[in-house]
């Protein structure tokens, strides 16, 4: 037998060269299925073994996929991108049902200016709003005789309150839509964050940083199936979204906690170790959020000058 993927000469059912099986088949569309299927539901082996695993003993499975037992896993890679295409997904499919996001534009738009001052528009009726914070880059002063003065960012203007209101109503959206357009990245984020936190105070461990990076990315993206398992309860029960937020979160947190404890289960003081890099952790995403949303805001005025 001639190996059809290397040239190797062989005997057997598989080349000893690169495992290419001997017999291979063309292409039809049910052997494309029955291979996808296989590889989802294979309990032995694959996306569902490693899904299983991760949710029962996710230190022991990782220590194995460390060890070099992997051929029953799917790659920390492939699991990564799997769960990162699947949450944006679903995260896309929330918000254009429910509009989490979508409602604070569409307070905006309800944004009208009388004498009295800023308020929202809602059934012919002025409801006034609370002041703004006066730290607050824009100034919206009251009466309508003033002008606004805007500085942000090195950008200098006078507006009357129409024009002012105009722009904000024109920049909310893009703002909005910029969000969802980078939030993919600013969620991959998290791996390389808690990565360098975990082998700081794990020092002690026998892993090194890309074996800190590979343990990481497991875990966080089992938290992203956590939030993609949970999700339905926002369709089913959209009343309770709070409640299912609330629930995703704890169950996440927890599922942290779980993982570290077991991964690292033979260091002193694991779990104040793991509570201080969740703290830590948290604390830098939130640094990285209001980063990047900034950094957003810069680009997004400058982009947007002439609608000023």
């Amino acid at each position: 037998m001639i190996c059809k993927n290397c040239k190797t000469d062989f005997k057997g059912n598989f080349c000893p060269q690169c495992g290419q099986k001997a017999a291979v088949k063309r292409l039809s569309l049910l052997a494309v299925f029955n291979d996808f299927v296989l590889a989802i539901t294979d309990t032995e082996r694959g996306f569902l073994k490693t899904v299983l695993d991760l949710s029962q003993r996710p230190g022991p499975m990782v220590e194995k996929y460390i060890s070099g037992k992997r051929a029953r896993y799917i790659s920390a890679g492939k699991y990564t991108f799997f769960l990162v295409v699947l949450f944006t997904i679903n995260i896309s499919f929330l918000e254009n049902h429910f509009g989490f996001f979508r409602s604070l534009t569409e307070k905006v738009h309800h944004l009208e200016f009388s004498d009295q001052g800023l308020y929202v528009k809602n059934d012919n009726k002025q409801e006034e709003s609370k002041k703004e914070d006066p730290q607050d880059k824009v100034d919206l002063p009251v009466k309508k005789d003033k002008r606004v003065n805007i500085n942000m960012f090195g950008i200098h203007k006078e507006l009357s309150h129409q024009e002012a209101l105009q722009f904000i109503k024109t920049f909310m959206p893009l703002v909005h839509s910029k969000l969802f357009d980078y939030s993919k990245y600013l969620t991959i984020s998290w791996i390389p964050l808690f990565s360098i936190l975990s082998f700081l105070f794990f020092f002690r461990s026998p892993y090194n940083f890309a074996e800190h990076f590979t343990f990481n990315a497991f875990v966080f993206s089992h938290m992203l199936f956590i939030f993609v398992a949970i999700s339905p309860l926002f369709w089913f029960f959209p009343q309770l979204s709070e409640t299912t937020f609330n629930s995703i979160c704890l169950v996440s947190l927890f599922y942290f906690g779980f993982s570290y404890t077991q991964f690292f289960s033979d260091q002193k003081m694991k779990l104040v170790k793991t509570t201080t890099v969740l703290g830590l952790g948290l604390l830098g995403y939130m640094v990285i959020t209001l980063f990047m949303i900034t950094a957003m805001l810069i680009y997004l005025l400058y982009e947007n000058q002439h609608l000023i």
